[in-house]
């Protein structure tokens, strides 16, 4: 069986979107299994945003005490570079980011808080155009900044 990490990486790795990654965590009970009993329990108790930041900053320790620096700073590479030529969307390039922890993480952090509501690309069909439209404003408001992120970290690598 693959692992809680391999799932994760293949995610950070655009192999699997995050609805192939939430749905293998719910059909393997990674998420009981990454929390315990009790800490599961907790995480149901919580807002849909609480719960998703307790399951990627769980899963950001996870990362951190299993892989060197330097494959997270790569991925992190790739993901500044696809964010800077439109391979990979604002919204899951942002996570991304966040999860990985590289570059300015507080304003990766932001970001991701700003964009929480906003649907990613695989995800447009199921809103209403109008709905629609207001959530990509927000987008649109943060991409320069992203991308100005994004070049930022990606020079700092080239050094």
């Amino acid at each position: 069986m693959t692992t809680l990490e391999d799932q994760v990486l293949k995610y950070l790795d655009g192999e699997l979107s995050p609805q192939q990654l939430e749905r293998w965590c719910v059909r393997t009970r990674a998420f009981e299994t990454l929390f315990g009993e009790e800490g599961h329990t907790k995480l149901l108790t919580l807002g849909a945003a609480q719960q998703e930041e307790a399951i990627w900053s769980k899963l950001r320790e996870l990362l951190a005490d299993r892989l060197p620096a330097e494959a997270l700073r790569e991925r992190a590479r790739r993901v500044c570079e696809g964010l800077l030529d439109g391979s990979v969307d604002l919204v899951n390039g942002v996570r991304k980011m966040w999860v990985l922890r590289q570059g300015d993480v507080e304003a990766w952090a932001r970001i991701d808080r700003a964009l929480g509501s906003v649907p990613a690309p695989e995800q447009y069909a199921l809103w209403g155009p109008a709905a629609l439209a207001e959530k990509l404003k927000k987008l649109e408001a943060q991409r320069e900044t992203v991308r100005s992120l994004a070049a930022d970290f990606n020079a700092r690598q080239a050094v």
